[in-house]
């Protein structure tokens, strides 16, 4: 039985690919109302007498991202803007969150570099590089950082998240015209970027390389963490200090012997870090008091 990746899902209708011809298949009736079929997906089709396919079987996937929902994935590139419009940290924080939730490679794009200057550059994103995440500067409208982020996601599969507005279909047209994919411009009115991604799509960059895009967020909420010590392991420099934490379960709030307080005041982690640590923990807990009213 022959099989193919699922690279996008229109109306009930699954284009399928593998050897470079794309088949539109629909879902066995088995599928209904139990497991769901999502772009990424290596899949077991029947061919049918007009040509289509009917998925028989989705193959075991070795993970399965659920924000969005995308099947197989290798790593995450997360896309912010310096401006037009200005991504502030506890918004990139926040998304920071989902992609350290997936325990899969993270890749930071700061876009539209060409509307600040070094020094506007390194005091936004410069921080994040310190943190240890890899860090690339773009500008689609000058080509800055085409040939690295190209060399980023030549193999495997990375998928592309961020919120509307940053850039994202332009920097894809950016590292392969022949998407001509639609770009949008920001709201004067709310700052925000209008939607330009309509629907989750596999694109392939090379041969061995593929990037799943994406539609932009307009929000992120915090219900897939569970609770203060579900929150401290998406931080990663506070992971290692609250191991040395007095109590087990410190939420690093008020607690006495607080590793985590006591590294903020000595400077070894960023007091805005630490800030939007208690801004997630109060949302998280409010999410939580009200599963149980």
């Amino acid at each position: 039985m022959p099989e193919g990746r699922v690279v996008r899902a229109v109306g009930g209708f699954y284009d399928l690919k593998n050897t470079g011809k794309e088949i539109r298949a629909r879902a066995r009736g088995k599928f209904r109302g139990q497991e769901s079929i999502y772009v990424g997906d290596w899949v077991e089709y029947s061919l049918t007498p007009d040509g289509g396919g009917i998925i028989e079987r989705i193959l075991p996937r070795k993970n399965l991202l659920k924000r969005p929902y995308v099947a197989n994935v290798d790593r995450i590139v997360l896309i912010f803007s310096f401006k037009d419009p200005v991504c502030p940290r506890l918004l990139i924080d926040r998304f920071l969150l989902l992609a350290e939730d997936s325990s899969l490679e993270t890749i930071l794009i700061f876009n539209k570099a060409d509307l600040v200057s070094e020094s506007e550059q390194e005091e936004l994103a410069g921080a994040y590089r310190d943190l240890g995440y890899r860090v690339i500067y773009t500008s689609a409208l000058t080509q800055q950082g085409k040939e690295v982020l190209r060399r980023t996601v030549e193999k495997d599969v990375s998928v592309l998240a961020g919120p509307s507005g940053v850039g994202k279909s332009s920097l894809l047209n950016m590292i392969n015209p022949a998407f001509r994919l639609r770009t949008g411009e920001v709201s004067a009115k709310i700052g925000r970027g209008r939607h330009t991604t309509r629907r989750v799509e596999l694109l392939p960059i090379t041969e061995e390389g593929f990037i799943i895009d994406t539609p932009g967020f307009s929000r992120l909420d915090l219900d897939f963490i569970d609770g203060a010590r579900g929150l401290t392991r998406l931080f990663p420099d506070f992971a290692g200090k609250a191991e040395n934490c007095r109590f087990t379960g410190c939420r690093h709030v008020k607690e006495p012997g607080c590793a985590v307080r006591e590294a903020v005041e000595k400077k070894t982690i960023h007091s805005w870090r630490y800030e939007h640590y208690l801004s997630f923990l109060e949302e998280i807990e409010q999410l939580v008091a009200e599963r149980y009213r």
